[in-house]
């Protein structure tokens, strides 16, 4: 049906031209081909003038969008940059608190180490005073009054409770 047509179609285009009943049936079927094949490549052209119209509206829809994608990372960016500045921040702060963590404990432990120390060098010097006074010998003991001397000078000055005190003590 769609032949029959394009017979139409394609007679009316003949007529139309001058060109009638007059010619052969084969140059007649010819001319109509001719005819349909022009009209097939009018339509192709249009076809693709308008894909070609809509390709160029698609490529400028595919680069307003990446633009619109670009800007959106760029801010989605710069949103983020205080957002990461903060969490380097706060890893480096973590850091340096456990440092000074790390570098406390060292510190009590060597405070308590010398503590340990001190005790047990006290402990050794209480230990070799005992055991001087114990090993001492009796002769190096001294009697010594924690008066001064007595004398007969002054004899008179000094009263008889005084004297009487007198203690003997170590040196």
């Amino acid at each position: 049906m769609e032949l029959i047509k394009n017979g139409n179609d394609a007679n009316k285009i003949l007529f139309s031209y001058g060109y009638g009943a007059s010619l052969s049936t084969p140059a007649k079927r010819r001319l109509q081909h001719s005819v349909h094949l022009a009209k097939r490549v009018i339509q192709l052209e249009q076809a693709n003038t308008s894909l070609r119209l809509e390709l160029d509206r698609e490529r400028k829809r595919k680069n307003d969008i990446q633009q619109e994608l670009d800007n959106a990372n760029k801010i989605l960016d710069q949103a983020q940059q205080p957002y990461d500045f903060l969490i380097a921040t706060v890893c480096n702060k973590d850091a340096q608190l456990k440092r000074v963590h790390d570098t406390i404990e060292q510190l009590e432990q060597q405070l308590r180490e010398c503590a340990n120390e001190r005790q047990s060098l006290l402990l050794k010097v209480m230990k070799n005073v005992i055991m001087n006074l114990q090993h001492q010998e009796p002769q190096k003991l001294i009697h010594r009054s924690p008066f001064p001397p007595f004398n007969n000078k002054y004899r008179s000055l000094t009263p008889s409770t005084y004297q009487l005190r007198r203690t003997i003590g170590f040196v």
